[in-house]
C-alpha cells in the first residue's frame, strides 16, 4: 500500500487521485481532521490522522505501508513567519518519519523538495549538481530534510528518491486548499473576479512551470518501476523556462476562449537588461526514457474554469 502524507495539499490531493485511480492496491492518506470534500473526491483512498508536529504512533500509521510519498511542509509564507516551526515540521518531521519509515521496513521513500534549495532567485542552468545557497526558512528547512533522508536511509533496505519540484500548476480538488498565493493560481483568481491579471514580479523573471497531471505521472513510474534504478535526487520541472510576461499571454489567451473575456495585465516597472534567464535541467529524470510535457494549457483551461464556478465576481468563494 502506498502512503501519501500531506493528502489534503494542493499536489497530495492531485496525486492521491491519480494514483488511487491508476493502481491495484489501497492509497492512504493522512489527515489531521475528517474532511467530506475529501472523502467525496477520493472515494478509493483511506484516512489515516497524522500530525507530524506531534507526537505520533509511526507503527499504526505505517502498518502494511510499502511506499512513502512525503508531501507534508509549511510553505514558503508561513515558513518565513515562523523558522522553528517550519524547521520542526519542515525537517524534523521529515527526519521522524523517514527513520519510522526504515525500522517498518517501508521499500521506498519518496519526498517532494522544492527547486528552493538552489536560492532565490534561481537563474543560469541548475542541475542536480549545482551548489544549494538556500537562505529563505522554506528552501534551507527542505535542504535540511534532504540531508536527514540521506542519513537516516543510509545502509538501510528503504530506498529514497528526492524530487526537487519546480512549480506544479493545476486545480487543486477544492477551492478550500491552501494554494491561492501561488502565481498562476493567484492570476487565474483575479482574472475571474476582476477580469485583470497584477503580478508582483518582474515580466521579465523565467520560471520553470509543470503540468500537475506531469508529475503525478512521474511519480507513478517511479512507483512501478521494480529495477530500483530511480534513486536519489532530481531535478523534476518541464525542462522549459517561460518568463511571466509569456505566461501571462497563455492565460490570456487561454481566457478569451474560455470566457469570453480580455484581461488587464499589469507588471511592476522593472529593468528590462537584467539577466534572468534559467534552464532548471531535468536530463538526469529524463535519462530514464521518460518524457515529460510543457504543456501547460490543459490544467490552465481546467484551473479557470474551476475558478470561475468557485468565486464570484466580488472574490467572495461561493
Amino acid at each position: 500500500m502506498i502512503l501519501i502524507t500531506g493528502g489534503s495539499g494542493y499536489l497530495g490531493g492531485r496525486l492521491a487521485k491519480y494514483l488511487s485511480e491508476s493502481i491495484q492496491g489501497k492509497v492512504i492518506l493522512t489527515i489531521r481532521e475528517r474532511s467530506d470534500y475529501l472523502e467525496e473526491n477520493l472515494p478509493n483512498c483511506e484516512f489515516r490522522t497524522f500530525d507530524i508536529a506531534k507526537n505520533t504512533d509511526y507503527q499504526f500509521l505505517l502498518k502494511d505501508i510499502t511506499d512513502v510519498i512525503h508531501l507534508i511542509s509549511m510553505n514558503a509564507h508561513d515558513s518565513a513567519l515562523d523558522p522553528l516551526l517550519a524547521e520542526k515540521i519542515n525537517a524534523y518531521g521529515t527526519y521522524k518519519l523517514t527513520k519510522a519509515s526504515a525500522e517498518s521496513q517501508v521499500k521506498r521513500f519518496i519526498y517532494f523538495s522544492t527547486a528552493h534549495i538552489y536560492g532565490s532567485p534561481l537563474v543560469g542552468k541548475i542541475d542536480e549538481t549545482t551548489s544549494a545557497k538556500a537562505t529563505h526558512p522554506y528552501g534551507l528547512t527542505h535542504l535540511q530534510a534532504e540531508n536527514y533522508i540521506q542519513k537516516a536511509l543510509k545502509d538501510t533496505d528503504t530506498k529514497y528518491v528526492i524530487l526537487r519540484l519546480s512549480n506544479a500548476v493545476g486545480a487543486p480538488l477544492s477551492k478550500n486548499v491552501n494554494c491561492w498565493m501561488l502565481v498562476v493560481n493567484d492570476i487565474i483568481k483575479q482574472l475571474v473576479t476582476n477580469h485583470t491579471m497584477k503580478f508582483s514580479s518582474s515580466k521579465h523573471i523565467e520560471r520553470d512551470f509543470i503540468p500537475i497531471s506531469e508529475i503525478s505521472r512521474i511519480v507513478f513510474a517511479i512507483l512501478k518501476d521494480d529495477s530500483e534504478r530511480y534513486k536519489g535526487i532530481y531535478n523534476l520541472g518541464s525542462g522549459a523556462s517561460l518568463s511571466l510576461e509569456n505566461l501571462a499571454k497563455i492565460i490570456s489567451e487561454r481566457a478569451k476562449i474560455l470566457l469570453k473575456i480580455n484581461p488587464k495585465i499589469q507588471f511592476p516597472e522593472s529593468n528590462q537588461d537584467s539577466n534572468n534567464s534559467l534552464i532548471y535541467s531535468i536530463s538526469k529524470i529524463k535519462s530514464h526514457d521518460l518524457h515529460i510535457s510543457d504543456d501547460l494549457t490543459h490544467e490552465i483551461d481546467q484551473l479557470i474554469i474551476k475558478s470561475q464556478d468557485w468565486f464570484n465576481f466580488s472574490g467572495e468563494v461561493k
